[in-house]
């Protein structure tokens, strides 16, 4: 009976047995195109797999806000993230939100993220990330 659980538990080390590898989201925020943004970065195993924006920006009034959200796919087309996986426009007041979230597939296919190695490692991303004024944890 022990030889068969060493066994075992020999057997569960070399498939990996009970232990998946678990994301790892990073944060960074800070300003971007005078907007106040959140981006996360989710990792698996060191390599970047999904990554999400959310920018907020206030409006000079609700109803400048409300037209914003009406035009949400003509932003969509500006913003040069058509294809993505999420893209939502919501307001609150004045107050406008924008939720972008993608797989490194797709934002490989974007004119918004040509010119980004998503082959880089972790800490070089957040690195970039930081480099361009985001603050990263």
């Amino acid at each position: 009976m022990k030889k068969i659980l060493t066994l075992f538990s020999a057997a569960c080390l070399l498939a990996g047995c009970g232990g998946s590898a678990k994301p790892e989201v990073v944060k960074c925020s800070g300003e971007m195109a005078g907007m106040q943004a959140v981006v996360e970065l989710t990792f698996l195993e060191e390599k970047l797999t999904d990554l999400g924006m959310e920018m907020t920006l206030e409006a000079p009034s609700e109803e400048m806000a409300k037209e914003v959200v009406k035009v949400k796919d003509e932003l969509k087309e500006e913003m040069g993230v058509e294809g993505v996986s999420e893209f939502d426009v919501t307001n609150s007041g004045k107050v406008v939100t924008i939720k972008v979230g993608m797989s490194v597939e797709e934002a490989k296919k974007l004119d918004a993220f040509s010119g980004t190695d998503f082959n880089e490692t972790k800490e070089q991303i957040i690195k970039d990330m930081e480099d361009e004024g985001l603050k990263c944890k």
